[in-house]
């Protein structure tokens, strides 16, 4: 059996290097093409979302930056009743399983339950759940969460169907939606919101209606 390069046609080797010429021609339009497209060979892509569709929120419903509610003093007890020395962390946003698991759909319809049966003020309430215990007590008519890790209690408060934080820092209220922490900026237009979105970087990004992010 012959290879390719010894193929004969009537004039010798005309057939391959006819071949030859075509395979060529193809090669440069490639490289045409490459060069059009850059140096991957591929057009560039629409910027896409890399976070949820943020969720907008009307002005009753949110907390106004300027609104100043002070953390619950930490429970001086433990579920079980034993003395808890823990300090309140009001400077690190909440994170981890713990804040995962009080998110969840399956717990965010048990909040308002237990807030109604639940009303004694300054009372601490614990419910175990997914192997944490949280703690719940009403203070000046807002409903605080909160859990424990170590030594640190970390708060959170429940309004308008989310769990909110101040950040002291930002001098901004944010709430927790679809697993990140977001700011809704105030505007004139209700029709052009403007949001920021805390990712786990530790800083605020900039993020449009569809979720793309910014700066």
């Amino acid at each position: 059996m012959e290879g390719e390069g010894n193929v004969k046609s009537g004039n010798g080797y005309e057939e391959v290097e006819v071949r030859r010429g075509w395979r060529l021609v193809w090669l440069a339009g490639l490289a045409t093409v490459g060069l059009a497209f850059g140096q991957d060979g591929l057009p560039e892509q629409e910027p896409t979302s890399t976070v949820p569709k943020p969720l907008f929120l009307s002005s009753k419903d949110k907390i106004r930056d300027s609104a100043q509610y002070p953390l619950p003093s930490p429970p001086s007890q433990s579920e079980d009743g034993m003395p808890l020395t823990v300090q309140n962390d009001w400077q690190s946003f909440p994170e981890g399983p713990a804040l995962a698991d009080l998110t969840a759909p399956s717990a965010l319809r048990q909040i308002p339950v237990i807030d109604r049966r639940e009303k004694k003020p300054g009372k601490y309430y614990w419910h175990p759940y997914k192997g944490w215990f949280f703690c719940h007590v009403r203070q000046g008519g807002r409903q605080w969460y909160g859990w424990r890790t170590g030594g640190t209690f970390h708060w959170v408060l429940w309004r308008s169907g989310h769990f909110w934080w101040r950040d002291v820092v930002a001098d901004r209220w944010i709430d927790f939606d679809q697993g990140y922490w977001w700011w809704q900026a105030p505007s004139l237009d209700p029709r052009h919101p403007q949001y920021q979105v805390l990712l786990p970087d530790g800083h605020y990004h900039a993020c449009d209606a569809r979720g793309v992010l910014g700066d």
